[in-house]
């Protein structure tokens, strides 16, 4: 039962994950692009290009909530778990278990919480500085990365669960 459920979510959840990390690779590309010419253009022509360091900060916001979840679904993001390696199986798995449930809540309150803000500043019509690019939009793609990321460590609890279920029959 917990096996399927698993399978299903991560039929659902991957797919959309890997698109956010496509999406979050062409902005790194864009970023890039943009920090050339900027450079370029100060050094050829003594005039950088206007808001550069706002639009590179709005990116890297975007940058780094996008690919979270693939990172979750592929495994690589960064565990401290020296002690835990070196118990048995059983309590291993429990306590990956609940290291996996209290980081997908913690996830899922960042979640809620940025698209709160993003709400209140869409309500203020809160805009950058120098470019008055609208920022709602980068907290609601921020909370939809970080809903991603505990929905993958959701189903990664589901599996560590379905783990220990098995191993007790």
């Amino acid at each position: 039962m917990l096996r399927k459920l698993e399978s299903c979510l991560k039929k659902v959840a991957y797919p959309i994950s890997d698109r956010l990390r496509d999406i979050s690779m062409v902005i790194i590309v864009l970023i890039v692009l943009l920090v050339v010419a900027d450079v370029c253009a100060r050094r050829l022509f003594n005039s950088p290009i206007r808001g550069t360091n706002e639009l590179t900060s709005l990116a890297f916001s975007l940058m780094t909530f996008l690919p979270l979840a693939w990172c979750a679904f592929m495994g690589s993001h960064v565990e401290v778990d020296i002690a835990v390696k070196k118990l048995p199986k059983t309590p291993r798995l429990v306590i990956e278990a609940a290291i996996m449930f209290i980081t997908t809540g913690m996830l899922g309150m960042m979640s809620w919480r940025l698209f709160v803000y993003g709400t209140i500043l869409q309500a203020a019509n809160v805009k950058s500085s120098l470019l008055s690019i609208i920022l709602y939009p980068f907290l609601y793609i921020a909370a939809l990365g970080s809903l991603m990321v505990a929905l993958a460590f959701f189903i990664r609890f589901i599996g560590t669960l379905s783990t220990l279920v098995e191993g007790r029959r």
